[in-house]
């Protein structure tokens, strides 16, 4: 998924037509080169909320999902208060961690046994949520950890593109594209496999500590004949330890299912700083 200080730009100065001559004005500022595109991605990167540069090393919260509207979202049909399904699920502790690497997982715990007749539905559901949840935070974590905007280096092309610049990168067998705007704020990411193909645009929030990501709308195409699947997520923050951390998120498959998951009671764990990835 702020404002840190802009990359300087070139000043535009004006003939100095002080009725001695029409001759530009030659001052320093004025012969200064503009950035290169290099140079825009590196000054870009210092721009964002990166918690793992500042010694988050990982965090504990709880969890609470809406069942009641993800039930009928998904069955389509509206669930009355004493569903069984309902009860359980409303039984069962949920809690998240996340290192800020790779995945985040969803923790499920409960002491009661799923309703007779809905074991199945009850291990489809726990399965899916944790996936989700899972995918969710192995996006979210590459704009916490900085990966997402990287330092310039050999393996990274960057060039000009209208206004502002983009990125690519490869390896594997997939291939990165970013664009940034000449703010130097991540305007899209197309990544392409032999799989799939997901283009994704993040909004973000300013906050003093930089550029915070609110919301990432994603398109994939895995296939011609399954055409392409609409994902968004949507995060609210609250401070926890000095660190900004999801208090709410929002997963939406359109036209699949939604759902609310508020996050509280988070426990951070700190260590060394990352250097600037």
């Amino acid at each position: 998924m702020f404002p840190a200080p802009l990359p300087p730009r070139l000043l535009r100065f004006p003939y100095c037509c002080i009725g001695l001559s029409l001759l530009p004005c030659m001052t320093a500022a004025a012969q200064k080169a503009p950035p290169t595109p290099t140079q825009r991605l590196a000054a870009a990167h210092a721009l964002y909320y990166t918690p793992t540069t500042q010694g988050l090393r990982s965090f504990h919260c709880e969890a609470d999902v809406a069942w009641k509207p993800f039930l009928e979202t998904v069955s389509g049909a509206t669930v009355k208060a004493d569903d069984p399904a309902l009860v359980y699920l409303q039984s069962v502790h949920l809690g998240v961690t996340d290192n800020l690497r790779g995945a985040g997982s969803l923790d499920w715990a409960t002491a009661a046994a799923a309703p007779a007749g809905k074991q199945t539905a009850v291990a489809q559901i726990q399965s899916g949520l944790q996936q989700m949840v899972g995918g969710f935070f192995q996006t979210w974590n590459q704009y916490m950890n900085g990966s997402m905007i990287p330092t310039p280096d050999a393996e990274t092309v960057v060039t000009a593109s209208g206004e502002g610049f983009h990125i690519r990168g490869a390896g594997g067998g997939t291939v990165v594209d970013e664009e940034f705007s000449k703010e130097g704020l991540l305007t899209a990411t197309k990544v392409d496999t032999k799989e799939q193909q997901v283009l994704a645009v993040p909004h973000f929030t300013s906050t003093p500590e930089g550029f915070l990501v609110d919301s990432v709308d994603s398109t994939i195409k895995q296939s011609a004949e399954a055409g392409p699947v609409q994902v968004n997520f949507s995060v609210q923050y609250a401070m926890a330890d000095g660190f900004r951390l999801p208090s709410a998120i929002h997963l939406d498959i359109k036209n699949v299912l939604s759902m609310n998951v508020k996050v509280s009671a988070c426990k951070v764990t700190k260590g060394t700083a990352d250097s600037a990835k």
